[in-house]
């Protein structure tokens, strides 16, 4: 991440004290400089929080579309923080205490959400180079659809949507509000399902990203808020994968730690196939922030059943989508969908991450498109009161 340097006199060299007591900060720094000098990089600006760091619960959302398996497990690793209208707090909690997971486990958040993808809609957690956390609250109206060769989107043009939904994005503030943290707006959508981080100043999204924004911003726009808020030096920009759909790249890749990645790899005759080995070729040619090349590890998803695609409502094949998974301290939480691919998912994924628990949750609720990460975000230790 790029920052100042403060450079640090080497043994021996250290100028007079009568100097340093009447010569300003900044001259002195440059003295400190001309005598030889060690340096050390002090970030100077935020640094977004990766999905495998210290977490102290899980923000879901009610009504809850998740299983009641799902929400005993995310309780048993940390808090759950439930995001819920007023008037359906009653409900909630019935539902929470039939899942068997203690009240004392739970935190309601009051808001005015009305759907599940808390992935999407809330908000970052970002740390400051003083160590103090804030939330980056990006905007959010839905999640769009777009072809996957479609021209680029230009200035002002209308998006397609499934539906949409602006009650969701007040809900950054109540959460902000209900941990005791600041909350920052980036002026940009930044969905979480198509942006994911390393924590070392690295992000990675689909086409999509770019084109949600075009509506507003131009590409360098977008590229200098993700750094002023976020810390983002280097956003890696991938092909859109679905022939049509969100497009989201938490569907087919994961960032299993700073220097590896988990991608799909889908059957020979998928149309999805082509597109996500193009994007495995450009992955392979990429250093990560530990300055070698990633290690690449592939996850196979075969065809699992069919489903009514999100932008047509035809019948197509399914890929389970065995990347959008959560990370949360040392558990890894795995949608299974009820095909025979899903033991050999829980096998990569075991051997993927030793010294995890990797468990599997199943549901038919799953869709290709939109399963348990999407569901699902980390509130993290950092700056939260616990």
């Amino acid at each position: 991440m790029a920052g100042k340097t403060i450079c640090l006199p080497k043994a021996g060299r250290t100028p007079p004290h009568w100097i340093v007591r009447i010569i300003p900060s900044l001259v002195l720094l440059w003295i400190q400089i001309a005598l030889g000098s060690a340096c050390t990089a002090v970030p100077s600006g935020p640094r977004v929080v990766a999905e495998w760091e210290a977490a102290i619960g899980t923000l879901v959302a009610y009504p809850f579309e998740i299983p009641g398996q799902l929400l005993a497990e995310l309780a048993g690793e940390g808090r759950l923080f439930v995001i819920v209208q007023p008037d359906q707090s009653e409900a909630a909690q019935a539902a929470i205490k039939a899942a068997g997971v203690p009240p004392s486990k739970v935190t309601l958040i009051p808001t005015t959400t009305k759907t599940p993808w808390v992935r999407d809609y809330g908000a970052h957690t970002a740390v400051r180079p003083d160590g103090s956390a804030v939330l980056v609250d990006a905007d959010y109206v839905e999640t769009p659809i777009f072809e996957r060769g479609a021209p680029p989107v230009h200035l002002g043009q209308e998006l397609r949507y499934p539906d949409r939904s602006p009650e969701d994005d007040r809900t950054p503030q109540d959460v902000a509000r209900a941990l005791g943290l600041q909350r920052v707006p980036i002026e940009a959508f930044v969905t979480g399902g198509n942006f994911l981080v390393d924590g070392r100043g690295t992000a990675f999204c689909t086409v999509a990203f770019l084109d949600e924004n075009r509506t507003r911003l131009s590409d360098d726009e977008l590229r200098r808020r993700l750094r002023l808020r976020l810390g983002i030096e280097r956003l890696v920009v991938l092909e859109n994968t679905e022939p049509i759909g969100i497009q989201h790249i938490d569907c087919w890749l994961k960032i299993l730690d700073a220097g590896r990645l988990l991608v799909k790899r889908a059957p020979a005759d998928h149309p999805e196939f082509a597109p996500i080995e193009r994007n495995v070729a450009l992955l392979s040619k990429l250093k990560s922030a530990l300055g070698r090349p990633y290690e690449i590890l592939r996850i196979d998803c075969p065809v699992c059943g069919t489903h009514d695609d999100l932008a047509t409502g035809q019948s197509l094949p399914t890929l389970p989508a065995y990347t959008n998974a959560l990370i949360l301290n040392r558990s890894v939480f795995i949608p299974l969908f009820g095909c025979a691919g899903d033991e050999e998912a829980l096998a990569t994924w075991r051997a993927a991450m030793p010294g995890h628990r990797v468990v599997g949750i199943p549901s038919a609720d799953w869709k290709p498109y939109d399963a348990l990460h999407c569901r699902t975000r980390a509130v993290f230790a950092v700056g939260t009161r616990k």
